[in-house]
């Protein structure tokens, strides 16, 4: 605590103080594109005198989304309105940062609001879910998900190369990749999700594989910087910078 306000350096960026604003959804996107709630929303906290703010989990993909409501940066389009938010934040003196993800078998839910749950299975509103294996989360979201193929698991590293390359573009510059909390990332390193007997299945080297090839892919597309012990993956399924 008695450094709380100090600054703070990681390799070229430099925080004013160590207070970082950790992302939190605000399930106010439309087709994964922010607008005013977040133009205003963010901005203000930047101007309350942290030195990160983190804005909330953004698929990578239209599938990886948790609700309808979610941010996006599968596409172009959704470039601008993440660039206007990035801007204010640095305006007001903080760092601007972003957290992308996929929510693998959470994905197609209700916003917490309307239940919190998956979209029930004959509501067009919904979209199939994915995960290492075809195994349901449970609870309020029963929702079988479709095991991935190989084919998958390369499209999805590839979404999380596009996205961070939007968000670079946007001019955030500080990224994390959402790792945790039983989303896609964290189910393949998960005993319980994850039977798979192939490459990105068994122990926990192999369970880790799709996140630590994650990694690797966005450093070398985006120049992503990381801090991680040498030849191991995120071993407590956390977010990494």
């Amino acid at each position: 605590m008695s450094a709380l306000f100090e600054p703070f350096k990681l390799k070229g960026i430099a925080l004013r103080n160590r207070i970082a604003v950790p992302p939190m959804c605000q399930y106010s996107a439309i087709d994964g594109v922010t607008n005013r709630w977040h133009w205003i929303h963010y901005p203000s906290i930047a101007r309350g005198g942290v030195g990160l703010v983190i804005v909330e989990a953004t698929g990578v993909s239209a599938d990886g989304r948790i609700t309808l409501g979610c941010t996006g940066l599968w596409h172009d389009g959704q470039i601008e309105g993440m660039a206007r938010i990035a801007a204010e934040i640095k305006a007001e003196g903080a760092v601007p940062g972003i957290q992308i993800g996929h929510a693998g078998r959470k994905a197609s839910a209700n916003l917490p609001w309307e239940g919190d749950d998956h979209i029930s299975a004959g509501d067009p509103r919904g979209w199939e879910t994915i995960s290492p294996s075809a195994i349901p989360f449970g609870g309020g979201l029963p929702r079988m998900p479709r095991e991935m193929t190989i084919a998958d698991i390369e499209r999805v590293k590839a979404d999380f190369v596009a996205a961070a390359k939007r968000a670079l573009a946007a001019g955030f510059k500080w990224l994390e990749l959402h790792f945790a909390h039983g989303y896609l990332a964290q189910s393949f390193f998960s005993v319980h999700a994850n039977h798979r007997t192939d490459q990105y299945g068994g122990d926990w080297r192999g369970r880790g594989r799709f996140l630590s090839e994650t990694l690797d892919v966005n450093r070398r597309a985006n120049g992503t910087p990381y801090r991680r012990a040498k030849g191991t993956p995120c071993q407590d399924g956390g977010t990494l910078m």
